[in-house]
């Protein structure tokens, strides 16, 4: 109970590390989605140019969801 407490505490006293940490996990949720995502359209789609396609186009949509996180995080629009 004493090592939650701690961490509680550091987490309060550090808020630019618990605000990066936030970030990385949010940057990591949505990796994780679109490298899921990218598997899911290769073994569904049979076509191999709309395989390639498919697969491109999650890969962009990543990029913009990344994109989109990173600015609203660090704008102040999104809350921890």
């Amino acid at each position: 109970m004493e090592s939650l407490e701690a961490i509680k505490r550091w987490w309060i006293e550090n808020p630019l590390a618990s605000s990066l940490l936030n970030y990385l996990f949010w940057l990591s949720a949505v990796l994780l989605l679109t490298v899921y995502l990218r598997r899911w359209v290769r073994k569904r789609v049979h076509d191999s140019d709309a395989r390639y396609r498919s697969q491109k186009g999650v890969e962009l949509l990543g990029v913009f969801i990344l994109l989109v996180v990173t600015v609203t995080y660090f704008s102040g629009r999104i809350k921890d």
